[in-house]
């Protein structure tokens, strides 16, 4: 029986289609995107003295990555979640001492802001990652900025962007709240024309584990198009860590937990014990 609504809906689906991650029209449109670094201040980064130095748990985060990637330069990353790619960013010192470029990530405005006036020598992206295969319309809450911003505290709230699914209460009403389009990472990644990433992170306050499940499971299913030698992924919910053990066993990796909120994936390939 032919309807109205049916024919509505027809219609709406020919005039918007469904894209691929890989389609050619959202790389090109996300590639445009893309940002040459930003170089600013006197242009150089001090990898001895990092701005978190006296952050326990990005210290042991820290001094993962130097472990695994001491011996590595000219590696190749792309960070989700950079910041101000200052503070915190986890690529800072490959960067700097390492001679490695990437890609830096960062949906917040503000601190997208920071971002290209910072030191920093990759190319920058303003968007919002998601899961899945397609562009969404996200709602994303920014925690209210103390004064001054530039203390610890403020340094941290500034970290405190979040997905509106994953904020609480408390961050709603103290919050400020925003819509943007998140846009599916294999199509950022595509984008961004890495196909052999060293180092993948996703560094968020909500949502990290799950951006890493489907990572995995839609990487895999699309016969492995991108090849990641680590994963560092930051969560604070409670998740299955034997489950996910075996899963990340099961796709050739080792699972580490640095930190209550700070994981590692680590390829077979890179056959490094961390001391």
């Amino acid at each position: 029986m032919y309807t109205y609504g049916v024919e509505i809906c027809w219609r709406r689906k020919l005039r918007y289609p469904i894209m691929r991650p890989d389609d050619a029209r959202l790389v090109r449109y996300l590639r445009r995107m893309i940002e040459a670094p930003p170089m600013g201040g006197d242009g150089t980064l001090h990898p001895q003295h990092p701005p978190w130095h006296n952050v326990t748990s990005y210290n042991a985060t820290e001094k993962a990555i130097r472990d695994i990637f001491a011996a590595t330069e000219g590696g190749v990353f792309v960070e989700v979640g950079a910041q101000d790619g200052v503070w915190l960013s986890n690529t800072w010192w490959l960067e700097a001492a390492r001679g490695w470029r990437g890609l830096l990530v960062e949906a917040d405005p503000l601190n997208y802001h920071h971002l290209r006036n910072s030191p920093r020598t990759s190319p920058t992206l303003p968007v919002c990652v998601t899961t899945g295969l397609t562009p969404t319309q996200e709602a994303l809450v920014r925690r209210k900025q103390p004064e001054p911003w530039n203390t610890t505290i403020g340094m941290h709230q500034r970290g405190q962007t979040m997905l509106n699914r994953y904020a609480t209460p408390t961050d709603l009403y103290l919050g400020q709240t925003w819509h943007t389009t998140c846009y599916p990472l294999l199509t950022v990644l595509a984008a961004a024309g890495y196909k052999q990433i060293n180092l993948l992170i996703f560094d968020m306050a909500g949502g990290g584990f799950e951006l890493l499940q489907d990572f995995m499971t839609v990487n895999m299913e699309l016969g492995n198009p991108f090849r990641v030698q680590m994963i560092l992924y930051q969560d604070t919910s409670l998740v299955n860590e034997k489950v996910i053990s075996e899963e990340a066993k099961s796709l050739g990796y080792t699972h580490l937990a640095i930190t209550a909120a700070h994981f590692l994936l680590l390829h077979n390939s890179l056959g490094v014990a961390l001391q």
